[in-house]
């Protein structure tokens, strides 16, 4: 009797996933909610950008965005490096976040030499050749211990590709999160990717495109901003790579060693913005230009040339008195306190190549650090040894208009004391205590960036 053929059961179907959706009010969380929690209503802060350390560059992007890629490109020797190594340097120096720094072409020690050249700041070239003045040899055995405990992990192996950065990103992530119970990775670094073809490299030639795209993917699965650099501005190239964020670096036509002009651009949207930055070859970094840069100094006046000197105009009989005299007396110039200096508590009188009075400005800054709690001991480090009633009546020096105190200008050291305190106010969610105390750990640095 012939059989019938049986049809073997039908393997149980594997259960689809479902595609993640998100809801709009969930991206307009992302979008809308501010970066600083709200104090009056406490409202938890938003995705937190990070600042590249310069002000103009951030301002145009909103900071480097959590889950973006950010491409960095321009010729060989503009400086798109310095942006790197920028960015790496305030994200883990400035705010104590951790940074994997993958290093392709450079070793470990060229990135370090680039971080300390731009944060103590010393020149790059005596650094690298070991000539340090006694000065800066000093500065950089301060802030040693500050170097050495900052949370930059640099990868140079040779066989650097994108898998092998993401899978260090996501060790570095884990680890991170379980010894310091914090959420982990703050920022990952590639520089660079290499348009002409190195066998020895991976991040270079055709290889470019997947590697732009497995970056970009790691970027958008770790929540964390990825900045890549790219050693040509070629369009096609770029256009190629097809990203999101692209910023192209050019030298300055009108000044090509020392300024760069950077274009924001977007896919599909095109350019957002063109901005000038300050190549601080020098220091290994890229700053703000000169107007908001408070490291620039004022170009020296020309020398008058070797001819008898004109008459001195004959003085008024009757002078005017809205110009009121300078001090003369050492208890006349304000003296700020600082904590374990052997000279705190003497008075020493001025240096007459150093214009030290406080402006108002200035004193109402310091004020500001010393009056932020009523609980405050009165005699704040911070806070000038004089009252403020005192510091009112002192005699100061005529002001001449913009910002100008007896022929010199302090409009950018006074923007940049009030964006620290501002911005460390912000990083402390409005913790006036816990502010002041970073504030008191970077006085050494920042009072170097002063001078």
């Amino acid at each position: 009797t012939p059989t019938t053929p049986t049809t073997p059961p039908a393997a149980p179907a594997t259960p689809r996933r479902p595609r993640r959706l998100a809801p709009l009010a969930d991206a307009l969380t992302t979008v809308l909610t501010p970066q600083a929690p709200d104090p009056d209503t406490n409202t938890p802060a938003g995705p937190r950008a990070l600042s590249t350390g310069i002000r103009t560059l951030d301002d145009a992007l909103g900071g480097l965005q959590p889950g973006r890629f950010y491409l960095a490109a321009a010729a060989p020797g503009t400086g798109a490096s310095l942006l790197a190594t920028t960015t790496a340097r305030t994200t883990a120096l400035d705010h104590d976040l951790p940074v994997l720094y993958a290093a392709s072409g450079l070793t470990h020690a060229d990135v370090a030499a680039r971080i300390v050249a731009a944060h103590l700041p010393v020149d790059y070239r005596r650094l690298r050749t070991g000539r340090l003045t006694p000065t800066e040899q000093a500065a950089a055995t301060t802030l040693h211990t500050e170097l050495a405990a900052a949370r930059l992990y640099i990868d140079d192996g040779t066989d650097l590709t994108p898998e092998a950065i993401a899978e260090t990103a996501a060790d570095l992530a884990a680890d991170l999160t379980h010894t310091t119970a914090q959420p982990g990775l703050a920022l990952v670094v590639v520089d660079r990717l290499q348009a002409l073809d190195d066998p020895r490299l991976p991040l270079s030639g055709p290889r470019l495109t997947d590697a732009a795209q497995a970056l970009a993917h790691l970027a958008r699965t770790h929540h964390v901003p990825v900045l890549a650099i790219l050693d040509t501005d070629h369009p096609d190239l770029i256009t190629t790579l097809g990203l999101d964020t692209t910023l192209t670096l050019h030298p300055h036509p009108d000044a090509p060693t020392t300024q760069l002009l950077i274009t924001i651009a977007e896919r599909d949207l095109g350019t957002q913005a063109t901005l000038t930055l300050t190549a601080d070859r020098t220091h290994a970094r890229l700053t703000d230009p000169t107007p908001f840069n408070p490291y620039a100094r004022p170009n020296p006046a020309p020398e008058a040339p070797n001819t008898p000197a004109a008459p001195a105009p004959e003085a008024p009989t009757n002078p005017p008195t809205t110009a009121p005299e300078a001090p003369t007396q050492a208890s006349d110039w304000p003296t700020i306190a600082v904590p374990g200096h052997p000279a705190q508590d003497t008075a020493a009188a001025p240096d007459p190549d150093f214009d030290s009075e406080v402006t108002p400005a200035t004193a109402a800054a310091l004020d500001t650090l010393a009056n932020l709690t009523s609980d405050q001991p009165p005699a704040h480090p911070l806070r000038p040894t004089r009252d403020r009633a005192a510091r009112t009546a002192a005699p100061r020096p005529a002001r001449t208009g913009g910002g100008d105190y007896a022929g010199r200008d302090y409009g950018h050291f006074l923007d940049m004391i009030n964006s620290v305190v501002e911005q460390t106010l912000q990083e402390h969610g409005g913790d006036t205590k816990a502010a002041i105390t970073a504030l008191e750990l970077k006085a050494i640095p920042n009072g170097m960036a002063l001078f």
